[in-house]
């Protein structure tokens, strides 16, 4: 697809055994490289595993650490998180990754859920600062994600696959409680650039995304997973290609893409949630090739979608209707070269 000079993939989950297919994926789909977000064992000695790893392919990995909270009850938690975090850069860790079980399910000694906002996270937050380290961090879910699993609910055919996933009337924190935590992180750390993954949670009020990012300049959303809230309707993208044509230079292309292969998912392809019955007959089951195939075409997707207006169907979400397609948001050049590319390098300094 023309119209896009580089892309840098500012989302994804690659484990280090897929480092060589997700490559040969980034080449096929003309992808540069890509952010890999480290799970939740993403520190000490794994990171630098991990580290020694993707580096064997310079240039194509940039990778973000965790923090261990399972030590947030320890005296010199803060001091010792911040250490940590500048060892990880030095050893060539680009940016820190918080999964959303901060807020949902993280809890310190007592019992106590581990608020977003806890202070004792503030020395992290202001490591990340100053060692020009990006955080994306992941805060709550899709406002369907706190109600009833019914065919009102846009998300009905992924909970039927992840049932887990779904809030409603689990005693959850609510969404807004949630990311009003979020944000008074933001606010409090200034010097710390911000990354909120998934439309920074607003994927279905652009509104208060708009909102949010004139108040917070140190805010940044990328928009994986959530390409479909982009375009669900005319109207949808109409203030879809407003939102990008205010804010260029705060929106990253990401897509979330998960290259992990195993016995528990021997027949689907993670994220795109291509179950065997949605995959082509010559490649469900079939290991490697199925996720190169998928991936690349997942990519090409992408791209088609933010750099021509044209309908694309089948998609890759599973929408309750099946039929589905969706239109594309034809961005302008300038826009996309910022968006797929020149945001990330900004925010990582290249």
């Amino acid at each position: 697809m023309t119209g896009i000079p580089r892309i840098i993939d500012a989302h994804t989950h690659i484990t280090v055994n897929h480092a060589d297919l997700a490559v040969a994926i980034m080449d096929a789909a003309g992808v540069a490289a890509a952010v890999v977000c480290e799970w939740f064992d993403g520190f000490g000695a794994t990171l630098d595993e991990h580290l020694a790893a993707f580096a064997r392919h310079p240039g194509r990995f940039f990778v973000f650490g965790n923090v261990d909270l399972t030590r947030i009850d320890e005296p010199d938690f803060g001091r010792a998180a911040a250490d940590e975090l500048a060892r990880g850069a030095a050893a060539g860790m680009r940016g820190l990754k918080v999964y959303k079980g901060l807020g949902l399910g993280a809890a310190d000694a007592t019992g106590q859920r581990l608020r977003v906002d806890d202070a004792r996270l503030d020395p992290v937050w202001a490591a990340a600062g100053d060692l020009g380290l990006p955080v994306l961090i992941h805060t709550a879910d899709p406002r369907a994600f706190w109600e009833p699993i019914n065919e009102h609910n846009p998300w009905q055919r992924v909970f039927a696959a992840y049932p887990q996933w779904s809030y409603y009337r689990t005693g959850a924190p609510s969404r807004d409680e949630l990311l009003a935590e979020r944000n008074n992180v933001i606010r409090r750390h200034g010097g710390t650039n911000f990354i909120g993954p998934h439309l920074g949670s607003w994927e279905d009020d652009f509104q208060t995304l708009a909102e949010n990012l004139d108040a917070m300049p140190n805010l940044h959303v990328d928009l994986s997973a959530r390409f479909y809230s982009l375009a669900a309707t005319p109207r949808r993208v109409r203030a879809a290609r407003e939102l990008f044509a205010e804010f260029p230079e705060r929106i990253l292309f990401g897509t979330d893409l998960i290259l992990v292969y195993d016995t528990a998912l021997a027949d689907i392809q993670p994220q795109t949630f291509l179950t065997p019955d949605r995959l082509p007959a010559n490649l469900a089951g079939a290991g490697d090739r199925m996720l190169f195939a998928t991936s690349v075409w997942f990519y090409e997707f992408h791209k088609t979608f933010l750099a021509s207006g044209r309908t694309q169907s089948p998609i890759p979400f599973l929408s309750n209707d099946p039929a589905a397609a969706l239109p594309g948001l034809n961005l302008p050049a300038g826009v996309l070269e910022a968006v797929c590319g020149g945001n990330i390098e900004r925010l990582l300094g290249l």
